[in-house]
C-alpha cells in the first residue's frame, strides 16, 4: 500500500510539475512573440523612413538636374548673343 501511495504521489508531483513548466513555457512563448513583433515593427518603421529618405534624395537630385539644365540653357543663350 505504501508503495502504491508513493507512486501515486510521484505521479501527481510529476503532473503538477509538467503543468507548471507548460505554463512557464506558454508565458515565455507569449513574451518572445511580443518582443519579435515589436522588433519587426521597429525594423519596418526604420525601413520606411529609409525609403522616404532615398525618395527625397532622388527628387532633390532630379530637381538639381533640371535647374542645372535651365542654367546651361541660359548660358548657351547668352553665348549665342
Amino acid at each position: 500500500m505504501d508503495e502504491a501511495r508513493f507512486r501515486m504521489d510521484q505521479e501527481i508531483d510529476t503532473s503538477l510539475e509538467q503543468q507548471s513548466l507548460m505554463r512557464e513555457l506558454e508565458q515565455s512563448d507569449a513574451s518572445l512573440a511580443l518582443i519579435l513583433k515589436q522588433q519587426q515593427d521597429q525594423q519596418n518603421a526604420k525601413l520606411k523612413a529609409r525609403r522616404e529618405q532615398l525618395k527625397a534624395r532622388r527628387k532633390a537630385k532630379v530637381k538639381d538636374q533640371q535647374e542645372e539644365k535651365v542654367v546651361i540653357a541660359k548660358v548657351e543663350a547668352k553665348e549665342e548673343e
